[in-house]
């Protein structure tokens, strides 16, 4: 979910950085903004997500003080227009509820992976609610929404997402756009739940030789057979279908809780389902978790460390991910 990329090209190109007034041109405009101002200006990065969002803000949390550092300096270029401020306003409007999405399915602390179909359908709906005054801001609303479309439009029929999010409990199925994905995605874990239940049936099955045999002596009992169809009911009921459509039916959580730990609370009215959860749930949304952990190791495998094997890195790399609270 690259901003720079999800941006059409041309769409934003008078926002370019070297239409900015930037100080960073010149080393005295440069200093003074640095005694005015803890902050400095940023240039966007093509290979950073988000680069041009943050240049935009940063410009604008800055531009009375660029203002006043450009008034008295000859040689500067002339400040950006009432009306190019505007644009960028609007703009940086548009491409916020992008970052946020962004850093938030780039965690590692908490459960990310379903929170994708729930967010994309937030940022969708978010985007186009967003009223524009202007043309450039019209047209990369516009952009945005296409892109977004056409990149995550089929994004409830991959499984693993599908059934990640109906296992939330803060999420279940009230994101779901496409009925047919939905439905399909609970016809899995409803096959998933049943070949987990039908070994312990099995277990409770008598074995061969085992059965009953009614003694001549024994009393004569009408409701012999209704007893049978109750217990036949009732293991049937245990296929799975009966925990899940309970666990949809119940009310959702709120949406501070961690589902990890709602999940450890419901365990014991869906046993099954408990089981399946965490393997869902801990499935991150994006490769950027792993990315992290490849810059540690870069830092923990320097030059002067180059003999350390595989299995003690494993062991250290393991430790720097662990969280302090458990130190």
């Amino acid at each position: 979910m690259c901003i720079t990329h999800a941006s059409p090209s041309g769409t934003v190109g008078c926002l370019n950085a070297r239409r900015f007034p930037l100080p960073n041109n010149s080393i005295v405009a440069s200093d003074e903004l640095r005694r005015r101002s803890p902050k400095k200006l940023i240039q966007e990065v093509p290979t950073r997500w988000n680069s041009k969002y943050y240049m935009l803000k940063r410009f604008l949390e800055l531009r009375s003080i660029i203002n006043e550092i450009i008034s008295n300096h000859i040689s500067a270029p002339a400040m950006v227009t009432a009306f190019e401020t505007q644009e960028i306003e609007e703009v940086t409007r548009l491409l916020q509820p992008l970052e946020v999405a962004t850093k938030e399915l780039c965690g590692e602390n908490y459960v990310t992976a379903s929170k994708i179909i729930p967010m994309i359908h937030c940022l969708s709906k978010k985007i186009s609610e967003m009223s524009s005054s202007l043309q450039i801001a019209k047209d990369l609303q516009r952009s945005l929404t296409l892109e977004i479309n056409q990149r995550f439009g089929n994004v409830e029929e991959i499984r693993l997402m599908a059934v990640s999010t109906i296992l939330d409990p803060r999420f279940k199925k009230i994101h779901f756009q496409n009925l047919t994905a939905c439905s399909t995605a609970v016809e899995h874990l409803e096959t998933i739940v049943k070949s987990l239940t039908s070994p312990l049936a099995a277990e409770q099955i008598a074995p061969v030789g085992s059965h009953h045999i009614p003694d001549e002596e024994e009393e004569f009992n009408l409701w012999s057979q209704h007893h049978v169809m109750v217990e036949k009911m009732n293991n049937s009921n245990n296929d799975g279908t009966s925990e899940i459509a309970h666990y949809l039916k119940c009310p959702l959580k709120k949406f501070e809780q961690n589902p990890l730990q709602l999940w450890d609370d419901i365990k014991g009215i869906c046993p099954t389902l408990a089981k399946i959860a965490p393997k869902y749930l801990s499935i991150p949304a994006t490769s950027v978790p792993s990315e992290r952990l490849f810059s540690k190791a870069g830092q923990v495998l320097t030059q002067q460390r180059s003999r350390l094997k595989g299995k003690r890195l494993s062991k250290l790399l393991f430790l720097n991910s662990c969280d302090e609270l458990f130190f």
